[in-house]
């Protein structure tokens, strides 16, 4: 039962150590990858974000060209009435 108790009292110390090592390699790891994460994310939050500047001066493009064809339609449609009033007058 001893002899049991010290095998099991050395594989817990084991598999403590070995915790360990593998927390402070994974720690390790992180630290070392930090500044690549951080190049990573602020190269894609600034192409994200020229994205965003592009849809809204695309939406303000495509804004003032339905301005245009409403002013354009408008226009048409006061030509037509005028015509069918010129038309009807003889």
């Amino acid at each position: 039962m001893k002899i049991m108790r010290r095998i099991l009292g050395m594989l817990v110390m084991l598999a403590g150590l070995l915790g360990l090592v593998l927390s402070l390699a994974g720690l390790a790891t992180v630290w070392a990858a930090k500044s690549d994460v951080a190049s990573y994310a602020r190269t894609t939050i600034d192409t994200l974000n020229d994205s965003v500047v592009t849809s809204q001066d695309v939406v303000d493009i495509t804004g003032q060209a339905l301005r245009g064809t409403i002013d354009s339609v408008d226009a048409l449609s006061e030509m037509l009435s005028t015509t069918a009033v010129a038309v009807e007058d003889t």
